[in-house]
């Protein structure tokens, strides 16, 4: 594998002050129209240096892995990217906010108006659906990894009260 897909070696010269093939890697993701094969190649070499990724360096690659259209992608893209995001709510907490709005944002189907009317087909209904069962795959682990976590909610009392009778 080239350079240009070892993040590894990327993120290295990118903590020595090196920002040139990190920021390029990064624009590489974030381009919309990234063929499947290259992703996959990009997700593969990002996934073992995941848990170097910090909010405060690497917000950047967070925000642009977060807006990856990664439902609709081969299965073998699917589960990298789902592999990426559980290591990385797992080791960053910080992240767990933005990851968890990121999928669920993907319960929400992206209905597209033609002539002022929504047009729902049935490869779109076939399209959510599988969008649908991915995000409560990753849902699912993420719950496992981390169950408890306060969103910045304070606590209500759910105990009853104890009066004497």
């Amino acid at each position: 594998m080239g350079e240009k897909y070892d993040f590894c070696a990327l993120l290295t010269k990118y903590n020595k002050g090196s920002r040139n093939g990190y920021d390029s890697f990064v624009s590489q993701l974030a381009d919309r129209k990234i063929e499947d094969g290259i992703l996959l190649k990009c997700l593969t070499s990002l996934q073992p240096c995941v848990t170097q990724l910090d909010k405060e360096n690497h917000q950047a690659l967070v925000s642009v892995l977060l807006r990856l259209n990664w439902c609709s992608k081969p299965p073998a893209v699917i589960e990298v990217y789902q592999s990426i995001i559980i290591t990385l709510v797992s080791t960053h907490t910080d992240f767990l906010k933005p990851c968890l709005k990121m999928i669920i944002s993907v319960f929400v189907p992206d209905l597209k108006k033609k002539d002022g009317k929504v047009a729902v087909n049935e490869e779109m209904t076939q399209s959510h659906s599988r969008a649908f069962i991915q995000a409560h795959t990753l849902l699912r682990a993420i719950t496992q990894i981390v169950p408890m976590f306060k969103m910045g909610r304070k606590p209500t009392n759910t105990a009853p009260d104890s009066e004497s009778s």
